[in-house]
Protein backbone atom coordinates (compact mmCIF):
# COMPACT_ATOMS: atom_id res chain seq x y z
CA UNK A 1 0.00 0.00 0.00
CA UNK A 2 1.77 3.15 -1.20
CA UNK A 3 0.36 6.26 0.44
CA UNK A 4 1.65 9.84 0.28
CA UNK A 5 3.56 9.55 3.52
CA UNK A 6 5.77 6.67 2.41
CA UNK A 7 6.82 8.56 -0.71
CA UNK A 8 7.93 11.44 1.55
CA UNK A 9 10.24 9.30 3.71
CA UNK A 10 13.60 10.96 4.18
CA UNK A 11 16.92 9.25 3.53
CA UNK A 12 17.71 9.27 7.26
CA UNK A 13 14.45 7.48 8.05
CA UNK A 14 15.08 4.94 5.28
CA UNK A 15 18.62 4.24 6.46
CA UNK A 16 17.31 3.83 10.02
CA UNK A 17 14.64 1.35 8.94
CA UNK A 18 17.14 -0.62 6.81
CA UNK A 19 19.58 -0.81 9.72
CA UNK A 20 16.79 -2.02 12.02
CA UNK A 21 15.81 -4.76 9.56
CA UNK A 22 19.42 -5.92 9.30
CA UNK A 23 19.84 -6.07 13.08
CA UNK A 24 16.54 -7.98 13.36
CA UNK A 25 17.84 -10.56 10.88
CA UNK A 26 21.05 -11.05 12.87
CA UNK A 27 19.22 -11.45 16.19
Amino acid sequence: VADGRQVHVTREERDFMVARVQTDRQA
